[in-house]
């Protein structure tokens, strides 16, 4: 019964990883699409795409998909 419950939620935890991976491809997606909107040219493209991944990377811990402030 242990191992089918081990099982069980390790399905669960992987189905949640596939879940924040397609997130992440959206987020990419929509910030890469509105760069392409905005017309910037290839420095200001290089110089938005650094500012994002710096905010990403300061932007706290998340639960349930939502940004906690620290």
């Amino acid at each position: 019964m242990r191992f089918a419950k081990a099982a069980h939620d390790m399905g669960i935890a992987e189905r949640v990883i596939e879940l924040e991976q397609q997130r992440a491809e959206l987020v990419t997606g929509a910030f890469l699409a509105a760069i392409d909107a905005l017309g910037f040219v290839p420095g200001e493209r290089s110089w938005a795409i650094g500012v994002f991944l710096d905010r990403l990377s300061v932007a706290g811990p998340a639960v349930a998909g939502e940004v906690v402030p620290s």
